[in-house]
């Protein structure tokens, strides 16, 4: 929740639409697709970039679901 609560307020990566919804999509794709760990021996830019553009990584879901709760706020 840390991380997110930085994403959205401080990170760098959200200046041009800080405390905007959009900005809040954006830490929580940020958080799940480039810094969630990788865990084994997968090379780290290939799971990074599979959880960034795969529909059927389970993170596709989290992300849907973010964006039609902050599309309905």
């Amino acid at each position: 929740m840390r991380e997110l609560e930085y994403l959205f307020a401080q990170a760098p990566t959200q200046e041009p639409i800080r405390n905007t919804r959009w900005a809040a999509y954006n830490a929580v794709t940020e958080r799940l697709d480039h810094k969630s760990p990788v865990f084994g021996s997968r090379d780290v830019a290939t799971v990074r970039a599979e959880r960034a553009l795969l529909d059927n990584h389970d993170n596709a879901k989290l992300k849907a679901r973010a964006f039609r709760l902050l599309a309905t706020v």
